[in-house]
């Protein structure tokens, strides 16, 4: 989200990892449990996050666009095809 002047009692997400990176480094902290669910790759690429995953895949192009002030769209299927040289 840019929108820097937004009221919100939690903070955001940019401000929660780099905090996770300043922490002392103790076994605990080192744990794979303590990373943040959203910043930890190998957490998010489970196969039992393939529904959350595809989620995002969706929800990413709509925020964009409604950033953007697109309110709707057009989608055209079909194909193209390049002669071989």
């Amino acid at each position: 989200m840019k929108d820097h002047t937004r009221r919100h009692p939690l903070r955001d997400s940019s401000q929660d990892r780099k905090e996770a990176v300043e922490v002392p480094d103790t076994p605990q902290t080192r744990s794979p449990a303590y990373a943040l669910a959203f910043a930890d790759p190998d957490f998010l690429c489970r196969d039992e996050l393939r529904p959350v995953r595809l989620q995002l895949e969706l929800l990413k192009p709509q925020l964009m666009l409604d950033e953007q002030g697109i309110s709707s769209t057009i989608v055209m299927f079909g194909g193209a095809r390049i002669p071989s040289p």
